[in-house]
């Protein structure tokens, strides 16, 4: 949880969630780390930024993520958590 950006996450199996709780900013240069789910590269299954949701279609699901070692963090990517946005990764086999 990150208070200052109002932005949760959590994983489960190998699937990552992504909240973000502002309803004025985007969530930019946001670090995520994947500690529980471990190294690989990621790629978004779901928005609900997508048009047929009512939303605007600012998150990139054509984009994957490779994870990298952020020191004092963990592993993890950097991603752009649009405001008022769900988001679900999932880790690539």
């Amino acid at each position: 949880m990150d208070p200052e950006k109002a932005v949760m996450a959590f994983s489960k199996g190998n699937l990552v969630y992504v909240f973000n709780f502002n309803e004025f900013a985007d969530a930019d240069n946001f670090f995520l780390p994947v500690n529980t789910t471990g190294e690989g590269e990621y790629r978004m299954v779901f928005s609900t930024d997508r048009e047929e949701f009512g939303g605007f279609n600012r998150a990139d699901e054509t984009k994957t993520f490779k994870t990298f070692e952020n020191p004092g963090r963990g592993v993890g990517f950097v991603l752009t958590v649009p405001s008022l946005c769900a988001l679900v990764y999932e880790k690539s086999a």
